[in-house]
């Protein structure tokens, strides 16, 4: 069984970095603060239930322009579950159950947040898989960025990523497209099982971006085998990006000061890299 190269993934030193998106559970990302202020574009791939991180983006940085990617969810669905929602609450504030009226009023509200980002002449949501070539149901990063308008600066984009594993396939487009990318924040799924695909990756985006920041998502079990998360949350900065002379990192991760347990019933897990 291969093993993870810990050490590839040793955060360097970056001081602008902030969390964006959900405060207390899965569906925030540690981001640098400066780069979402300066980005052009966002390109949000992969929705599911949570656009937390995309609000909070738009929050600072009301400028930007948002392209989510999803092929698994539709505003058709989301205007059926906003009617479903509506109903609940009414009901549940004629019974009186607060928990549920509550429950079901944060829906409506995070709903409401979807069509605010993505139906406007600015934003869009792509209801297609994310994948090396584009088609009838899939979309490349490459036509992707095509979509946004290259300013007379280059790495004018932040790249967000949490595709279940597919996004081993697409690396090489991101490599490909570097110079338009100040920075990446990106989920990496399965290394109890994809440990040289994580190393290979890591390594050709060590070429191009420094990694300011790793997190492991506790929603998944740890690999006690290569003693690492099995899923892991990890953000880069361009190399042109980085400050001046800065080193690595060595202090203890998760820090309390920007991360929390994506599942906030069970501990974090602590990272190490030697």
């Amino acid at each position: 069984m291969n093993t993870i190269n810990r050490q590839n993934t040793r955060p360097y030193v970056y001081e602008n970095l902030v969390r964006l998106g959900e405060p207390n559970a899965d569906g925030g990302y540690v981001v640098p603060s400066d780069l979402i202020d300066s980005a052009a574009a966002l390109l949000s791939l992969g929705l599911g239930s949570n656009w937390t991180f995309d609000y909070g983006v738009k929050q600072r940085n009301p400028q930007i322009r948002i392209i989510g990617v999803d092929h698994s969810v539709s505003a058709e669905k989301f205007q059926i579950a906003m009617r479903r929602a509506k109903r609940k609450t009414f009901i549940y504030r004629l019974l009186g159950n607060k928990e549920k009226f509550i429950k079901y009023s944060a829906k409506i509200i995070s709903l409401k947040a979807y069509f605010e980002l993505y139906h406007s002449c600015q934003n869009c949501h792509i209801q297609k898989m994310v994948a090396p070539a584009t088609n009838d149901h899939q979309t490349s990063i490459q036509d992707l960025i095509g979509m946004i308008p290259a300013s007379k600066a280059h790495y004018d984009i932040f790249l967000k990523m949490d595709i279940e594993g597919a996004e081993y396939a697409v690396m090489d487009q991101i490599i490909d497209n570097h110079q338009r990318i100040s920075g990446l924040a990106i989920e990496f799924h399965h290394l109890d099982k994809k440990a040289a695909e994580f190393n290979l990756a890591i390594n050709k985006l060590n070429n191009h971006f420094r990694i300011v920041h790793i997190h492991g998502n506790n929603c998944t079990p740890y690999c006690t085998a290569s003693d690492f998360p099995s899923t892991v949350e990890v953000t880069f900065v361009h190399k042109a990006k980085m400050p001046e002379g800065a080193g690595l990192q060595d202090r203890k991760y998760p820090r309390a000061d920007l991360d929390v347990p994506n599942t906030p019933e069970r501990a974090d897990y602590q990272l190490s890299f030697d």
